[in-house]
């Protein structure tokens, strides 16, 4: 399971056009029969080489498992006939740490087609909304500055303000970034690299 899975390209060029493409040495023809064994070691694998490619050395592989299991469980829900774990790999063929990274949260949360937010996603996104139910922003930041030190540039760069109610297709890519900025806040991805996943997750709202 090497540093690389070779997937045909297909529809994912778009993501392509990196200078530090990935080429990842699994084909997806493999990849789709193989168990989710597989698929979660592939996401192990790849977490782990896109933080060490972005000079990221303190999460322990106990963190990184914790996240492919997140982004795995999310991706491999029944519900999800598009924004699953297949396509996942498919939109990652040549991406990218910065990319890499994007893409495998940009479908963490999906409430339109999970039918709202399960007990984990519940946990990552806690303190972030005033009801679950109708998705509401906080009005006061800094209220949830300790768990969510990110959310004010998230707010930003998704053009989003406090008590902003959001809206179907913010919602879900918004909550997920969010899920990513809490997961990595505790690594030493720069400010700057995280503003760059943050831009390229904002960037794939229709």
């Amino acid at each position: 399971l090497r540093s690389a899975r070779n997937i045909s390209l297909g529809g994912s060029s778009l993501i392509s056009n990196t200078l530090s493409a990935r080429h990842l040495s699994i084909h997806r023809e493999d990849t789709t029969t193989n168990s989710n064994n597989t698929y979660l070691a592939i996401l192990i694998s790849d977490l782990q080489e896109a933080l060490q490619e972005l000079g990221v050395t303190t999460p322990t592989l106990l963190q990184v498992e914790e996240w492919a299991v997140f982004i795995h469980s999310c991706t491999s829900n029944n519900s999800r006939g598009y924004h699953n774990i297949h396509r996942l790999f498919e939109i990652t063929s040549g991406a990218d740490p910065i990319q890499l990274l994007a893409a495998f949260f940009r479908d963490s949360i999906n409430c339109s087609v999970d039918n709202g937010l399960d007990e984990k996603q519940a946990f990552y996104v806690d303190g972030v909304l005033v009801n679950n139910n109708d998705f509401e922003l906080v009005e006061d930041l800094h209220r949830v500055q300790e768990k969510h030190p990110h959310l004010a540039m998230i707010g930003q760069l998704f053009g989003v303000t406090p008590g902003n109610v959001l809206q179907d297709k913010t919602l879900d890519v918004f909550l997920s970034t969010v899920v990513m900025t809490r997961c990595f806040q505790e690594t030493t991805l720069t400010t700057a690299q995280l503003a760059q996943i943050i831009v390229c997750m904002e960037a794939t709202i229709p």
